[in-house]
């Protein structure tokens, strides 16, 4: 059955008998009648393989090399791959993965302690600016009560210098003996 397919070549068919009834009796005749009889099928019109010269594809599928995987030779005749090579080959990929896994572990080791002192850093860093940013909250609290005190000083010295033109009024109202001396503020020198 295997050799059909090996060739390429149909296998011939074989007319079959058709089934006897169990109602009629078969006689040797008939069974010859029917088994010796073959019919051969035509293969019928072979498809024409299209062949495309310009295809820049196929044409680089087909520059490719041979390649044979693991023994380096084409497995002719049902030969055997060497169990020893095979397992020499997958002990050394074993080896090869156990060194690069151990690498592996070394460098997130050394990242993982690497970011634990940047976090730390980090943490120092923070604290810092915090306190900073208090130390400039009562820097910028004091710059507001300076100005708010900046602010009381100019409505007193306005006040006072509306009062003074009163009170030379009520001084001058006085009788001489009792006026009281007149009061130089200063303070005209700087409005103006």
């Amino acid at each position: 059955m295997g050799s059909e397919q090996s060739t390429g070549t149909p296998p011939p068919t074989t007319a079959r008998a058709p089934p006897v009834r169990s109602n009629t009796i078969a006689t040797p005749e008939a069974k010859s009648k029917f088994t010796t009889k073959i019919t051969v099928v035509s293969e019928g019109k072979q498809k024409e393989k299209v062949v495309i010269n310009n295809d820049s594809e196929l044409s680089k599928l087909k520059d490719i090399p041979w390649f044979f995987p693991i023994s380096g030779t084409p497995q002719l005749n049902n030969e055997r791959i060497n169990s020893k090579l095979v397992s020499q080959l997958c002990l050394r990929y074993h080896s090869h993965l156990t060194q690069c896994a151990d690498a592996v572990a070394f460098d997130q080791e050394s990242l993982a302690k690497r970011v634990r002192e940047i976090d730390s850093d980090v943490n120092q860093v923070s604290v810092m600016v915090t306190e900073k940013q208090k130390k400039y909250d009562k820097v910028a609290e004091n710059f507001q009560k300076i100005d708010d005190i900046c602010q009381i000083m100019q409505k007193v010295e306005s006040t006072m210098i509306s009062l003074v033109p009163v009170m030379e009024q009520l001084n001058s109202l006085l009788p001489p003996e009792d006026r009281l001396e007149q009061v130089d503020t200063g303070l005209s020198a700087t409005i103006g």
